[in-house]
Formats: structure tokens, sequence, C-alpha cells
């Protein structure tokens, strides 16, 4: 049986594993295709899917955005993009410069509460790619200010913490319109996160369509089984594609596996299958 994983992060981004790592892991666990969607860049890519070649794992080449929106967090994947679009490299190339000065004001306030982190040590908790929070909350837990990443969250980093700075996120249009622009499709990820109840978030998605969103992420890590049936419902009922991943991030959250999507289970090949159908057709339809 083929199995598959749509949403997995690497070193590039917020990940512990590296895209040689995650290809490797991926195998192990039995996986026949695996998607990297590091945030907001594209910089595992290639090296992904060099690994994933020599493993025989299908990579499906992806990204996540972080979306400006009125409430709760707005996360986009993009899936089966096209990683030469260089419409999506450049607007990337200013988010890398906004997280930059992000990381640089949040270590300014740590230095204000008396809290000794430097780029310095956030680099060496980083693993190699672009710095963010995470790398923030290693570091302080390297230098035993905290005792876990979720205690720096919960006491520093979090939104309306001391040492949190809002990040640059982008407009959902500018989001679908992005990774459009790169060939791929636009999913919600992990719907609980826009934390709306059944009709609103119904109504939202409804919206969203409206304005190019393509799928939403019904299986993932942390739905119940029954979340899951109704997300289900949601999405047949708006007329969505449907995704499945585990956000699987290695040691920042080390209770979510690879290949954990579907209730403990990796998602079905069919998803994948579906959503190259649904490129397939988006595909043919702008030729004409």
């Amino acid at each position: 049986m083929q199995t598959i994983d749509l949403h997995a992060h690497t070193t590039a981004s917020d990940g512990s594993l590296t895209p040689t790592q995650l290809m490797v892991l991926s195998a192990e666990e039995g996986l026949t295709a695996i998607a990297v969607t590091d945030h907001d860049t594209i910089d595992g890519l290639s090296e992904a899917t060099g690994a994933a070649a020599a493993l025989n794992i299908e990579l499906v080449p992806g990204i996540e955005l972080g979306l400006d929106y009125p409430h709760g967090r707005f996360h986009l994947l993009g899936l089966l993009i096209d990683p030469q679009c260089e419409v999506l490299a450049g607007r990337l190339v200013r988010l890398k410069e906004n997280r930059r000065q992000r990381n640089a004001r949040m270590l300014a306030k740590m230095q204000e509460l008396g809290l000794p982190i430097t780029l310095e040590d956030v680099q060496r908790a980083s693993g190699g790619g672009q710095l963010g929070r995470p790398h923030i909350a290693l570091a302080m837990v390297g230098k035993g200010i905290v005792s876990s990443v979720a205690e720096a969250f919960a006491l520093y980093l979090a939104d309306g913490k001391p040492a949190h700075v809002p990040k640059d996120k982008i407009p959902p249009q500018e989001g679908i319109d992005l990774i459009h622009a790169a060939g791929g499709l636009a999913i919600m990820a992990h719907p609980n996160s826009l934390k709306l109840n059944h009709h609103d978030l119904s109504s939202d998605l409804q919206e969203l369509r409206a304005i190019g969103l393509d799928g939403i992420e019904c299986y993932y890590s942390q739905h119940s089984p029954a979340r899951t049936a109704e997300l289900l419902q949601i999405a047949a009922a708006v007329g969505l594609l449907v995704s499945g991943g585990s956000d699987f991030h290695g040691d920042p959250k080390p209770d979510i596996r690879i290949g954990q999507v579907d209730d403990g289970r990796p998602a079905p090949n069919a998803l994948l299958y579906a959503l190259k159908e649904a490129k397939a057709v988006v595909r043919a339809e702008r030729k004409r």
C-alpha cells in the first residue's frame, strides 16, 4: 500500500532534521511520498529532491506561508509547486529579510529582559537553516533559561509575551496567487488554528474558495477521527480538495511522528493522486 505525508519541515526552516535525514526517516517509516513544506522558504527542496530520488521516494515540492488573517493563525500550504518560479522566489527574499529583522528585534527584547541569548546562540541551535522563534527557544533551553521549547514560548515568545514581535504576514489573496504563480495548489493547513466554529469556518472557506483557495488539510496529526469527518464534510460541501499531513518538525514538536496523519496512520496515496489530477485540470484550463 502506498502511504504519504503532505506536510513536513526540515532544518531549512524550523525542523530538526536536514532534508536528507527527513527522506531517510520517511523511507524507514515506509512512506512512498513526502512533501517538504518549510516555512517561507524553498531552500531545502534541492537537497530533498536528490535524497528522495536515491531512496525511491516521491518528493512533493511545497512551502508553508503565514497569512495575515483577522482571527487565529492562517497557514497556507503550497503543494506541487515549481521551485524555479521567479515570482515566488522574489517574494521569499523579502520575507527572509523581514524575518531577519524580526529576529533581531526579539533578541534585543531578550537583552532588555536580562536574558543572555545572542544571535550566535540561535545560529548554533538552528542546524543551518533560516532562523525563527523555535531556534530562539532551543537556544534558551541550551542556556538553561527554560526547561523546554514549550516553556520558552509560554513565558517569552508566544503572542503577547514579553519577547514576542509580530511576524510579517502576507494577505490571503497574495499568498494564493503566489502559489498559483508557482504552478501549485493552495491548501489551508491545520484549520483548527483559525479557531472558528463549524458555521464560521464553512463561511470563510466559501469566501476563500472564491479567491482561489484549492483545498483544506482535513487529515492532520492533531485531528480526532470525528474532527476529520467534520472537515471532510465541509470540504465536500464547499467544493475543496482534501490534503493530509503530519506537520512533522522533529525535536520542536516531539509528539508528532512522520507519517502520523490519519489517526496515527499515514495518509492514503489517493489524496496525492487527486491533487495531481486537479493540478493537471487547472493547467489544461489555463492553456485554453
